[in-house]
């Protein structure tokens, strides 16, 4: 698998209203033989996923649909894009991927306006 860049001409605006992303929670709880719980801390974390909705131009969205299809293979590689959850402003490019098993969702509320709704998860 290969890491590949954003879309050259592709905005990289995410709209804010459907843009949504939890804190992992890091214990693991487990029953004694006796029926007690234990707590702990675990030992491997699950990727942290994020809802994006983004709004592309009709040829931002023909470059988006190209580069998904073509350098992405349908999500099968990660790309580069600025962090998403960042909050000091620096806007630094993370690795993603798309979420296995999830579709994008693609709707047009404008002629000239498509919004494609997914979801990403930091590598």
């Amino acid at each position: 698998m290969s890491v590949e860049n954003w879309p050259a001409n592709v905005n990289k605006r995410i709209l804010r209203n459907p843009t949504s992303w939890s804190m992992l929670n890091k214990v693991v709880e487990d029953k004694t033989l006796s029926g007690k719980t234990k707590r702990r801390l675990a030992n491997s974390l699950s990727k942290q996923s994020f809802s994006v909705k983004m709004r592309f131009s009709y040829d931002e969205f023909v470059r988006f649909k190209n580069w998904y299809e073509n350098k992405i293979k349908y999500g099968l590689n990660k790309f580069y894009f600025p962090q998403i959850d960042d909050v000091d402003g620096e806007k630094n490019d993370v690795a993603y991927q798309f979420a296995a098993g999830l579709e994008l969702n693609i709707s047009n509320p404008s002629g000239k306006n498509i919004d494609v709704t997914m979801t990403w998860e930091r590598v």
